[in-house]
């Protein structure tokens, strides 16, 4: 199955799908398992949604006039989606027995999945596909423990995550000879810098990158580890210091990699470089820079890879606009998707429940503009207080 793609874990892509009445005829598995079917509209038209559960997983499967086949997606660990759904005016056909699938406050959704990977981890057999670029460079047994931790850390139990990521780093050996110890070990290692982010601990997350980097020493890996620290220093607002770290992190990476080929190299990575850079730059005040470094976000082609599960660059380009508190792109954004996705979870920001931690100013600007709200307002219904803890992902007030 496929997962929904998210722009910043709160828009949903408008996807389509569907048969023409000269299709070949196909046996149709989900056929008995649709609770839910009704048309909605997303960008490319009217779309046929059919909410099927099946056993543990709940499915949206997406059906429209010009495309061949139905995209299923599998919602099941997904929160954000869900509560889009549950929001959203026009999928209200789903309402019932999608809250009875994921219980009225979403902790059965949420401890049934918990249960889940919890199996696989203790087994050490992955549960889905890799969905990082972290879990996409380790062997079974850390890729499901990769999963589970990251699902931890999504409802606000950050703590629990970190001291499995601990444990079981305690127990890796690094081997700097060896590409895939050293991916083991790194991949483990970033995952806890990410469980202190998690925590609200960005102070500990940049100290955790910078133990990898000193760790890692001169292995080409140990730029990672150097980029996801610049990032938490731009994000920190500490803006000199994730400047020079991003621009010497790709000084060094160029050196490493000068004369071969482009293969050796994350595809798209000069993505990542370019939104921390921009957010540090403008955090300076030097926009016009930051407008320019800006740039290789703004591509809408989007960069795939065999090997890699890679962010997309919707989720890279809102990331640094946040970071950069870009208000006026970020209203932009979020009027087009409450107005033509195909579901409003961007209509989440403007829940009155939903407590808001970072970037707060520019979170006030955005959720008391006017026309926002009424496109809000119009679009989605303010979600049932039972769904209060799982809208805040279980943290801590």
């Amino acid at each position: 199955m496929k997962r929904i793609a998210r722009v910043a874990a709160l828009v949903l892509a408008a996807s389509s799908f569907a048969t023409a009445a000269h299709s070949k005829p196909h046996r149709d598995d989900l056929a008995g398992y649709v609770k839910a079917a009704d048309w909605a509209t997303g960008q490319k038209g009217p779309v046929f949604v059919e909410l099927a559960i099946k056993g543990d997983d709940v499915l949206l499967r997406l059906r429209s006039a010009d495309e061949p086949k139905p995209e299923t997606y599998n919602l099941s660990n997904d929160f954000q989606v869900v509560l889009g759904l549950l929001a959203d005016k026009h999928m209200q056909f789903l309402w019932g027995p999608l809250t009875d699938w994921a219980g009225p406050s979403l902790e059965e959704m949420r401890d049934r999945m918990i249960a889940r990977l919890q199996r696989a981890n203790s087994i050490g057999y992955p549960l889905s596909f890799p969905t990082s670029t972290a879990q996409s460079i380790v062997d079974y047994k850390t890729q499901a423990l990769l999963q589970y931790t990251d699902f931890l850390m999504q409802v606000g139990r950050g703590a629990e995550a970190e001291k499995l990521l601990r444990e079981r780093l305690a127990t890796t050996t690094l081997k700097l000879g060896s590409v895939s110890k050293t991916q083991q070990w790194l991949s483990l290692a970033s995952s806890i810098g990410a469980a202190r982010r998690a925590q609200g601990d960005r102070a500990g997350a940049i100290e955790q990158y910078a133990f990898v980097e000193r760790s890692l020493g001169d292995s080409p890996f140990a730029v990672n580890a150097t980029v996801n620290r610049a990032a938490s220093l731009a994000r920190s607002g500490r803006y000199q210091e994730a400047l020079d770290t991003i621009d010497a992190a790709w000084a060094r990476m160029t050196a490493q990699y000068a004369g071969k080929a482009k293969s050796d190299i994350v595809p798209g990575s000069d993505r990542q470089f370019a939104w921390i850079r921009a957010c540090a730059l403008a955090g300076l005040g030097r926009h016009q820079e930051a407008e320019a470094a800006f740039k290789p976000v703004l591509n809408d082609v989007e960069v795939k890879d065999r090997g890699f599960t890679i962010e997309d660059t919707a989720t890279l380009r809102v990331r640094g606009q946040v970071c950069m508190a870009d208000t006026s792109s970020i209203k932009l954004m979020l009027a087009d998707h409450l107005q033509h996705n195909l579901v409003a979870t961007s209509g989440l920001w403007f829940q009155p429940a939903l407590r808001l931690k970072d970037n707060r100013p520019l979170w006030d600007a955005v959720r008391s503009d006017p026309r926002l709200n009424q496109l809000a307002k119009e679009r989605t219904r303010v979600l049932p207080d039972a769904m209060t803890a799982a809208l805040n992902r279980w943290s801590e007030p």
